[in-house]
C-alpha cells in the first residue's frame, strides 16, 4: 500500500475543469460561547460543557469574584440546590402538614432553607438518624450519584446489579446506583482504573455528574463525547477526542493516545492506557470496495490466526468500513472505503487488562465514527495534480499548493534563483512529478513530468 494526503478545503471552493480548487487551512472548531464566563474554568477544563451549560440555564451562579472554583468541596446545601434546578423541580410542592420534616440544625433563616422540604419530597434527602441534615458537609461520590438518581425518578428496585468493578460490592448500599451510572456510561473510573465511591467530591465533579444524569436518555446511554475536543488537521481530516486524550501531528496522518501515567515509548504497550492512528493510504490495485474487505478479513486471519477475530460492517461520516475486532490483544481497527479507491486506515489498540478496557474500548469506537473531512470531499492524485498546475505562477499560493503533497523530496535548491530567490526543485513519486517552487514570492513557477530539474 502506498500512502497518500488528502487536500484540506474551506468554504471558497471553485469547481474547473472537475477540480476542486481551494485554500488550505488549518484551525480548530472551538466551544460554544456563553453569556457568563468563569475566570477559572475554561474551554480546557472538562467540566466546562457542563458548568456552562447549567449556568446559561440558570441552575449555577458562581462567587461574586468572578469564579466558580470547580475543584472546592461542595456542601450537601449547595448539592441539593444544584439538583433541584438541574432538574427544574417545583420548589413549592403540595406537602400535607403531617408530612413535614424537620431538621434540628435547619433554620428558617438559612439560605437553603427553601430546598430542604422539596429535597425531601422528592425523595433527594432523608437525613440522619440524630435528626439533623447537617448541611455543610461534604457531599460523597456515592451520595452525589444517589441524589441524582433518585431525583431523575430512576426507580433502585428495578435496577440490576452487575459486578462492574471490584470496588462495588453487592451488598453496599449504593452498589444498584453505580450499576445504573456505569450501565447508562455515567462514571468515568480514575486513569489508573480505580474508583472510590466514598470519595469527597469537588464542585466541578458533582456538577458534571447531575449534567450527565439530567442530559442520559430514558432508553439508551449518556453520550460520553459531549465535551471533547474538535480539530482539524493539515490533511483536511476532522476528528473529535476526549479533553484527557493528547494529540500528535504526524503529518499527513494524526496520533492520538491515553496516558494514565507516565507517557511511555509509543512502541510499548500503554498501561491502563490507548493508542490511535489515523492514516491515508492508496488502493493501489483498485479493488471494488466487497473484493477489497474479503482480501482484507483473509490477510488478517493470516496475521493473527489463533486469535478470535470479529468482523462488522460499519458505516461512517467517511464511507462504507470494515471493522477489525481482537479483544484477547486489545485491538480495534477500522479500514474506511473512500472515494477515488482511496482507504483510510484508523488503528487502535488498548490495555486489555486494564479495569479502564470498556471505557477505552468505547471512546476508540467513538473516535472512528466521527471522523470525517472539512468538506466532506477528497481529492485524488490527479486530482491535486490539476489543482497544482492551475496555480503555477500564482503569487502567494506556493506553499499551499505544496502542502498537498505530504511525500515530496527536496531533490535540489537552487540557492541565486534567476534574479529572485531560493528556488527548491520537489520531486513528488505518487504523481511523478517535478515542482518548480520559488521562496521569496511564495510560488510554483512550473510543474514537469519525472524526476528533473531541467526546466
Amino acid at each position: 500500500m502506498k500512502q497518500i494526503n488528502l487536500y484540506k478545503q474551506n468554504s471558497s471552493i471553485l469547481i474547473l475543469l472537475g477540480v476542486l480548487i481551494c485554500s488550505i487551512t488549518v484551525f480548530s472548531f472551538s466551544g460554544t460561547t456563553y453569556a457568563k464566563e468563569y475566570k477559572d474554568v475554561n474551554d480546557e477544563n472538562i467540566y466546562y460543557k457542563a458548568i456552562n451549560d447549567f449556568t446559561q440555564k440558570g441552575v449555577l451562579e458562581g462567587y461574586l469574584d468572578g469564579s466558580f472554583q470547580p475543584n472546592k468541596s461542595i456542601s450537601r446545601a449547595e448539592a441539593l440546590k444544584v439538583i433541584l434546578k438541574a432538574f427544574n423541580k417545583d420548589l413549592k410542592p403540595k406537602v400535607d402538614a403531617a408530612n413535614l420534616k424537620k431538621f434540628s440544625d435547619v433554620y428558617s433563616t438559612d439560605w437553603f432553607y427553601e430546598y430542604i422540604q422539596p429535597g425531601v419530597h422528592y425523595g433527594i434527602i432523608e437525613g440522619y438518624q440524630d435528626g439533623t441534615f447537617k448541611p455543610a458537609n461534604q457531599v460523597l461520590f456515592a451520595e452525589a450519584l444517589k441524589m441524582g438518581v433518585a431525583t431523575k425518578g430512576v426507580k433502585i428496585e428495578e435496577i440490576i446489579f452487575n459486578d462492574y468493578h471490584p470496588s462495588i460490592k453487592a451488598t453496599d448500599w449504593f452498589a444498584r446506583y453505580f450499576s445504573y451510572g456505569f450501565q447508562k456510561m455515567i462514571i468515568d473510573l480514575e486513569p489508573n482504573g480505580a474508583l472510590n465511591p466514598i470519595k469527597e467530591y469537588t464542585r466541578g465533579e458533582f456538577v458534571d455528574l447531575i449534567y450527565r444524569l439530567s442530559e442520559t436518555p430514558t432508553e439508551g446511554v449518556f453520550d460520553v463525547s459531549y465535551n471533547w475536543d474538535q480539530d482539524t488537521i493539515n490533511t483536511g481530516l476532522t476528528i473529535s477526542y476526549p479533553l484527557d486524550w493528547e494529540k500528535f501531528n504526524l503529518g499527513d496522518g494524526v496520533f492520538l493516545a491515553y496516558f494514565a501515567g507516565n507517557k511511555p515509548s509509543f512502541i510499548t504497550t500503554v498501561t491502563n492506557g490507548a493508542r490511535v492512528s489515523i492514516n491515508y493510504f492508496q488502493n493501489s490495485d483498485n479493488k471494488l470496495e466487497t473484493e477489497y474487505f474479503e482480501d482484507l478479513k483473509l490477510r488478517i486471519q493470516q496475521k493473527y490466526p489463533n486469535s478470535d477475530i470479529k468482523f462488522e460492517n460499519e458505516s461512517t461520516k467517511l464511507g462504507n468500513a470494515l471493522k477489525i475486532n481482537i479483544s484477547a490483544i486489545g485491538l480495534i481497527n477500522y479500514y474506511i472505503y473512500l472515494e477515488q479507491n482511496n482507504i483510510l486506515i484508523a488503528e487502535g489498540s488498548y490495555d486489555f487488562a486494564s479495569l479502564k478496557a470498556s471505557e477505552l474500548v468505547n471512546e476508540i469506537n467513538l473516535i472512528f465514527s466521527k471522523i470525517g473531512t472539512e468538506s466532506g470531499l477528497l481529492l485524488s492524485p490527479k486530482q491535486k495534480l490539476e489543482v497544482a498546475r492551475i496555480n503555477i505562477l500564482v503569487r502567494g499560493k506556493g506553499q499551499e499548493i505544496l502542502d498537498m503533497f505530504i511525500q515530496k523530496e527536496l531533490i535540489e535548491t537552487d540557492t541565486l534563483g534567476v534574479g529572485t530567490g531560493p528556488v527548491d526543485y520537489y520531486y513528488v513519486a505518487g504523481i511523478n512529478h517535478t515542482i518548480k517552487y520559488e521562496r521569496t514570492t511564495n510560488t510554483i513557477w512550473d510543474i514537469k513530468e519525472s524526476q528533473t530539474t531541467a526546466f
